[in-house]
């Protein structure tokens, strides 16, 4: 035992960035819990793999030949006690890294305020995918979804204990560099949102397709988030986002059921040379209020029709135009 506990000490000591970082196991919620990794030494899905092997999980595997990494697991990603993790997929090194998640993603939230909870200090919590400047880099995260499957992005709540409650967090970040987020299979796609609550998001030539609901649902710049878009194909969903303040540059929006809008809740959007193309409709408003500011846009006629809040008279609402 001593001779075992010394080399794993050894193995540790050369293959860990510092002597903080933990990836541990949760057999109640399945998941892979991976934190306190600095920003200039993020956690990679290598050091996933380093941590398997120690312990003989039996939850991820790593394909050499096509540089993909496969969790059958939830991963979380942080803790909400004032920590900073930072997760890096796709490097220099690693071109083409793929993540294929077999359970949900959680982007852990860094600070968590409100009624009857306790207010921690502010941390950072962060997923990347590429890195700025960098287009040879295009790293994926694939989620698999057979029938009756719901892996996605998940933020938003926090875990007390074992269990993660409803709670929503404006915090974490997640930043997508020419890179994927999609599902594993076309035939499967995400189901429900990709979930955004947190406090930046920067989608910079990224691409977002095949989910079955919203593809940024929660994501909004306003006094406290950031959400920054430049230049990102969003396809094959349902909405890119329904209400709050928006502002991209060069969106694609394409194959889409309503492109934005469509909630009970005000959308404030200004777009600067974006594209329309294929959608059902291109924009919904309802009658709470709307505001869609479109610059050196391109727009194609909707498969369908846009819809507008319109009323007969002074009294009562009529039904969407």
């Amino acid at each position: 035992m001593i001779n075992k506990f010394l080399l794993l000490l050894l193995s540790l000591g050369a293959c860990l960035p510092y002597a903080a970082a933990v990836c541990i196991y949760n057999a109640v919620e399945n998941a892979i819990w991976i934190y306190d990794y600095p920003e200039n030494v993020p956690a990679r899905p290598r050091h996933l793999m380093f941590f398997e092997q120690i312990n003989d999980w039996g939850l991820i595997r790593y394909d050499a030949s096509n540089d993909t990494y496969t969790v059958n697991a939830n991963l979380w990603i942080g803790r909400n006690d004032g920590s900073d993790t930072y997760f890096q997929l796709g490097a220099p090194d690693h071109t083409h890294e793929t993540l294929i998640m077999n359970g949900k993603l959680v982007i852990y939230p860094a600070r968590i305020t409100g009624e009857n909870l306790p207010e921690y200090k502010p941390g950072i919590n962060q997923l990347r995918l590429g890195l700025p400047d960098r287009p040879e880099i295009s790293a994926r995260l694939l989620f698999r979804n057979a029938p009756g499957k719901s892996h996605t992005l998940h933020t938003g709540a926090y875990y007390r204990g074992d269990r993660m409650t409803g709670t929503v967090s404006g915090s974490g970040r997640l930043h997508v560099h020419y890179g994927v987020i999609a599902p594993l299979e076309d035939a499967h796609p995400i189901r429900g949102n990709l979930y955004m609550y947190l406090s930046e998001v920067l989608l910079d030539h990224a691409r977002l397709s095949r989910v079955t609901g919203t593809l940024a649902y929660g994501a909004q710049d306003g006094p406290y988030s950031k959400f920054a878009v430049n230049d990102t194909v969003f396809e094959y969903g349902g909405s890119v986002t329904s209400w709050g303040r928006q502002q991209m540059r060069g969106a694609v929006f394409q194959h889409l059921n309503t492109a934005l809008g469509g909630a009970n809740i005000p959308l404030n959007a200004h777009l600067t040379e974006c594209r329309f193309m294929d959608n059902n409709a291109n924009w919904e408003l309802r009658p709470c209020g709307g505001l869609i500011e479109l610059v050196d846009c391109e727009i194609n006629p909707p498969r369908q029709k846009n819809r507008y809040p319109a009323r007969a008279d002074a009294g009562a609402p009529e039904a969407m135009a």
